[in-house]
Parts: C-alpha cells; sequence; structure tokens
C-alpha cells in the first residue's frame, strides 16, 4: 500500500480525509453514525461511488435504519461524484420508501443537475 502524504492527501465537505491520487474515499465506514450537537446522524457517504457501489450502500442504509426505533433516524447524505444508473435511481427510491417510518429528517449535499 502507498504510503500516503500530506500533499496528496485533500478533505471531503464532510470532512473525510482520502487520497486525491486515487479519488476516492477509503470503502470502510461509508455508512456510519456520527454525533452533531450530541444528536446521532446516519452518514451516507456516497462520494465517488459507481452505480454498483451505490446500490450496495443503500442495501446497507436500509439494514441499518430499519433496525432503528421509528421516526428517529436524522440522515445527511454526500453525493458528491457519484454516479447513478437507472438501477441505482430505482434502489434509491425503493430504499425511501422502506425507510420512511423510520426516518425524521434527511438531507442531501452533492447534487447537481446532469449535463
Amino acid at each position: 500500500m502507498r504510503k500516503l502524504t500530506p500533499i496528496s492527501l485533500i478533505e471531503s465537505p464532510v470532512g473525510d480525509v482520502f487520497d486525491a491520487a486515487l479519488r476516492e474515499v477509503p470503502r470502510m465506514d461509508r455508512v456510519r453514525f456520527i454525533t452533531h450537537q450530541s444528536k446521532p446522524i446516519l452518514l451516507v457517504d456516497l462520494t465517488s461511488c459507481s452505480p454498483e457501489e451505490v446500490i450496495e450502500r443503500l442495501t446497507e442504509v436500509q439494514r441499518i435504519v430499519t433496525a432503528q426505533p421509528r421516526n428517529s433516524v436524522l440522515t445527511l447524505s454526500d453525493l458528491t461524484g457519484a454516479q447513478f444508473s437507472r438501477a441505482a435511481f430505482s434502489r434509491m427510491k425503493e430504499v425511501a420508501v422502506l425507510d420512511w417510518l423510520y426516518v425524521k429528517a434527511g438531507s442531501a449535499c452533492g447534487c447537481r443537475e446532469p449535463t
């Protein structure tokens, strides 16, 4: 594995540090709880994910969210550089329908119009 130098590291909008040369965040902990003002927030980090990885992460999101009490989950999704296919959008809609009873509020960053 390459040794990371301070020059090659950059910080994503959600504060994760990753290797700029690889242009990807390490795959571990892409879906995890963080704490803000003593409140747990489910961070869904989809930065630079392929459509297949988006589908995998959304399956993980569904598993985690449906294990929580109803109307209790706060979510923050970072979509910066994520790629979406028709299947990924379909999976996103499925997860939203299945999770809505558990999600109290959600927010997303890194969204942009397709070019």
